[in-house]
């Protein structure tokens, strides 16, 4: 390749769609919508069929005039419930929207970025609603502090133990490899986003069950 080629392949900014390209929503979702499946009296309808018809008809609405994600949404979903005989209400589309916050990326996207990120301005592109859009940015800013991203990982199991210990479900953020510990600064990045984001925090949820938990091993032992 001639510089002068190379010059011209060199991009200024890289954006990446976010759902389906950077997120698995289709793997990340399917328990939002087996428990829809579920509330609606039809376990039996196979679930994956059902997304798969789900997400075609939000496809034929993306080309058609402009209206939100969610309406596009619930209007799929309601004829979705139509298509496989089923009689349900199109707001529990909302099962899917609360699962957003356990959606996860593809397993290289995060270190990919990352590399990406040193030479490249990178920029992320949706249709999805801008308060959603600004849901999956706070996630990947805690996945990259739990997981340790600025370290190419490296502090990613004991990040994780960090999270449980702060919540009281571990001792301690001991790992098998007795020298894989925190990554310098990464104690700090988990502070910075617990503290910014509390309402992805399932804090009360846990100490609500800990003591329970915890006292399960001893009932089932005795």
């Amino acid at each position: 390749m001639t510089r002068e080629a190379h010059q011209r392949l060199r991009p200024k900014l890289i954006s990446f769609d976010v759902f389906g390209t950077l997120i698995s929503v289709r793997e990340s979702s399917y328990g939002a919508f087996e428990r829809i499946l579920c509330d609606v009296g039809a376990g039996r309808v196979d679930v994956k069929a059902f997304w798969e018809y789900w997400e075609h008809r939000n496809i034929v609405h993306y080309w058609e005039p402009y209206r939100p994600y969610r309406e596009i949404c619930e209007l799929s979903l309601e004829e979705s419930f139509a298509h496989f005989g089923l009689t349900g209400d199109c707001r529990l589309i909302e099962r899917y929207f609360e699962d957003f916050p356990n959606f996860f990326l593809y397993e290289d996207v995060v270190r990919t970025l990352d590399k990406l990120s040193r030479r490249y301005r990178l920029a992320v592109v949706s249709n999805i609603d801008d308060d959603l859009l600004a849901l999956a940015a706070k996630i990947t800013d805690c996945n990259a502090a739990f997981f340790d991203v600025a370290h190419e990982f490296r502090g990613c199991i004991a990040g994780c133990h960090e999270v449980l210990r702060r919540q009281g479900l571990l001792c301690g953020i001991w790992c098998l490899d007795p020298a894989e510990g925190l990554s310098p600064g990464q104690s700090e990045e988990i502070e910075r986003v617990i503290q910014a984001y509390p309402e992805l925090g399932d804090d009360a949820f846990v100490a609500a069950n800990r003591e329970r938990w915890l006292d399960e091993p001893e009932r089932l032992s005795a």
